[in-house]
């Protein structure tokens, strides 16, 4: 569960930076930075869970704390998903915090468990294999996703996405100077709609 957080955090990074804080007068040139202040009640609840639950788990079991950990998370999901676009920062906010919380409470007690299972002298290999497969993934995951959105988005934005990047294009040549009218890209029939073949 803890690897679904980046993509979550990824689309709230953009939909503040795409939408939130223009709205709220924050300029584009800013967004990034407090879009990164805005998540942060996100990071102060795995802080503060994350060692807590470890300690926990350690006492009662992994269990019931990594359970818990991933049913917290998977509502305060469904509840982000019933956000308005120009929500209330307050009750955003700690929705993020609960999150954070719920991720603290799975990801310690998880990988206690994950290192438990192994004996010690083989540790080492098993805590590298974690890691390795879980940044792996959500790298796929990553590229799976925005390939999926992408597909999804063509259809109805072809237009708007082949006239984006024909004004995006910069002059081919080092030489000709910025005020010059950009060379238009051509397009492949792969990637017209089916009205403009």
């Amino acid at each position: 569960m803890t690897s679904k957080l980046p993509y979550v955090m990824l689309m709230l990074v953009i939909l503040l930076q795409a939408i939130w804080l223009p709205l709220h007068g924050i300029p584009y040139e800013d967004t990034p930075l407090w879009a990164g202040i805005y998540m942060l009640p996100t990071t102060v609840g795995f802080i503060l869970m994350g060692p807590l639950s470890g300690w926990l788990s350690d006492r009662y079991g992994a269990r019931g704390f990594s359970t818990l950990g991933m049913a917290i998370s998977a509502v305060m999901f469904l509840i982000l998903t019933t956000f308005p676009y120009n929500f209330d920062y307050t009750s955003f906010a700690i929705a993020l915090f609960v999150m954070g919380l719920a991720m603290g409470m799975f990801a310690s007690p998880n990988t206690a468990s994950i290192m438990n299972s192994v004996s010690p002298d083989h540790r080492g290999s098993a805590a590298g294999m974690r890691s390795t497969l879980q940044n792996s993934g959500s790298t796929i995951g990553l590229s799976l996703l925005f390939t999926i959105t992408l597909i999804a988005l063509y259809p109805s934005h072809s237009a708007m996405i082949r006239t984006s990047a024909n004004e995006a294009t910069a002059p081919s040549d080092g030489n000709e100077s910025a005020n010059s009218e950009p060379e238009r890209v051509e397009t492949s029939a792969a990637t017209k709609s089916p009205e403009e073949r």
